[in-house]
């Protein structure tokens, strides 16, 4: 399975929340977390200097294949709040 994640800046971000926002930005997209992110957490890396996780293969070879989930919709969502629901009502848990 793939998730597409993205690293969002907000609009109008400027100055020194700016500079550190693009400083995780860039830590994030790096060699060595990426290299963590194939090895440790069993994901197709974003950044080409990472290796390819060999169980899963490369970004292009996952977008080749259907292996997207379509988008969530209305009864989809009501479904997961009704199994939280019930979960929580087990474990004792109160529902709002």
């Amino acid at each position: 399975m793939a998730w597409l994640d993205t690293i969002n800046f907000v609009k109008g971000l400027s100055g020194k929340k700016l500079e550190a926002a693009e400083i995780f930005a860039n830590y994030f997209i790096s060699k060595e977390v990426q290299t963590h992110v194939s090895k440790e957490l069993s994901m197709v890396p974003a950044s080409s200097l990472a290796p390819i996780n060999k169980l899963l293969g490369g970004a292009e070879q996952i977008f080749k294949q259907d292996m997207f989930v379509p988008p969530y919709d209305d009864s989809s969502y009501e479904l997961m709040k009704r199994m939280t629901d019930r979960a929580n009502r087990q474990a004792g848990n109160t529902v709002d």
